[in-house]
């Protein structure tokens, strides 16, 4: 394709055709420009798909995260329970006991 854009260029310079080699290189700029647009929307393409992939990975991290956390906070409130549960009933002993039966225990 080189060489045959290069062999036009070439016969168009040895035949002195001002409107004919400028015509050419208007051809050839607006060729250029095509490929600089067509390769800048491929790079932003590609760095969208990376951006995406990233947004994906953070979302599954965040997901886990907070799966963990709710694991965390489960435990620590049935732990909290039992231990109201228990205070609960040791209050409920302590209220009714006479303190000879605290004495003898």
């Amino acid at each position: 394709m080189l060489t045959y854009l290069r062999n036009i260029r070439k016969s168009l310079i040895d035949s002195r055709s001002v409107r004919k080699y400028v015509l050419y290189a208007f051809g050839e700029i607006f060729l250029v420009m095509i490929g600089i647009l067509l390769a800048l929307q491929v790079n932003r393409w590609n760095e969208n798909r990376k951006d995406r992939a990233f947004e994906i990975l953070s979302l599954v991290q965040i997901k886990g995260d907070l799966l963990t956390d709710i694991a965390s906070l489960n435990r620590q409130d049935s732990f909290h329970k039992n231990n109201g549960i228990k205070n609960i009933k040791a209050i409920e002993l302590f209220n009714n006991a006479t303190s000879i039966e605290i004495l003898e225990k």
